[in-house]
């Protein structure tokens, strides 16, 4: 399956007015997504990587992310606790070892 496939928005089960994308890659779901809700704001994160300068073009905010993420890391890019109503997980939790108890 293409993790990136549109047919995932889905499942959202309300309208995403603040989304996080914490594996943007190149922004193509995140792009899809203000397609549909024009108004939500998708902030992107990704390891650096070629395909994060595409992701730029199309989120309102994108930042590369550190492999281990903590709080000190959130503060620096302005992010409190709470700060977002969606979180899109797409290509994060197939890498999870044991996503149940993560």
């Amino acid at each position: 399956m293409n993790s990136q496939s549109p047919d995932l928005l889905q499942y959202l089960m309300r309208r995403p007015i603040k989304v996080l994308d914490m594996a943007c890659g190149d922004g193509r779901l995140g792009q899809i997504l203000k397609q549909q809700w024009p108004d939500a704001t998708v902030f992107g994160m990704d390891t650096q990587s070629p395909a994060l300068e595409l992701a730029r073009n199309g989120l309102d905010q994108v930042r590369a992310r550190p492999s281990i993420l903590d709080d000190a890391f959130f503060q620096a890019a302005g992010i409190q606790p709470g700060a977002f109503d969606t979180l899109l997980l797409v290509d994060v939790l197939p890498r999870l070892q044991n996503p149940w108890d993560s």
